[in-house]
């Protein structure tokens, strides 16, 4: 990150704006973000697996697509659902 500082900022919250549309289509939201972590809360486990695996399909694209001399992977590491109302 201490090369490019900016770029790394800038790539982090197109992320979060992604991966915030991400858990929306997925019947979720974003319920804290701080620096690089992103904590997202969907109402079932299938959402939840659906949505890292809809976010790891966008940062694989992105990461192709625009940073080529950079890696910024987000690791889906907790999953949980929660109840229904």
């Amino acid at each position: 990150m201490g090369d490019e500082e900016e770029a790394t900022v800038r790539t982090c919250k197109a992320y979060r704006l992604a991966i915030n549309d991400l858990a929306q289509q997925y019947r979720g939201r974003i319920v804290d973000s701080q620096g690089d972590n992103i904590l997202a809360e969907l109402c079932s486990f299938i959402d939840a697996i659906n949505c890292a695996v809809a976010s790891q399909f966008f940062q694989f694209r992105t990461h192709y697509k625009t940073f080529t001399n950079r890696e910024i992977l987000l690791q889906p590491d907790q999953l949980s659902a929660c109840p229904q109302n």
